[in-house]
């Protein structure tokens, strides 16, 4: 199964989803070695994400890095479901949003 990740909310610090979305992906990821996981991120300087490198470092695991500023991206979301982030992965059989965040997916996607 090809599972996306909306993994935005890795880049935004520490608090609980923060932590919530970190923890269940360092031991969710291992343990799907027969699944691949596509990571989405965005972020529109390149800063040193430890977290998300780290995720990306599984062999069952990719990642998908943007640069689009983050206010475009979501106005983008919210008011023209583009783009989608599913096709932004190369498809995906699920998408997972571990935080309530805008985002858009094509119809043949499972949520």
């Amino acid at each position: 199964m090809r599972i996306g990740i909306d993994a935005r909310v890795l880049s935004e610090g520490n608090g609980g989803v923060f932590v919530y979305a970190k923890n269940l992906l360092e031991r969710l990821i291992p343990l799907g070695a027969g699944h691949e996981f596509r990571i989405f991120a965005n972020q529109w300087s390149r800063q040193d994400n430890g977290v998300i490198r780290s995720l990306a470092r599984h062999p069952n695991a990719r990642l998908h890095q943007y640069m689009f500023p983050n206010k475009f991206l979501n106005a983008s979301f919210r008011f023209k479901a583009w783009p989608k982030i599913d096709e932004l992965l190369g498809g995906c059989d699920v998408l997972f949003f571990p935080s309530m965040m805008y985002g858009a997916w094509s119809q043949q996607t499972t949520t």
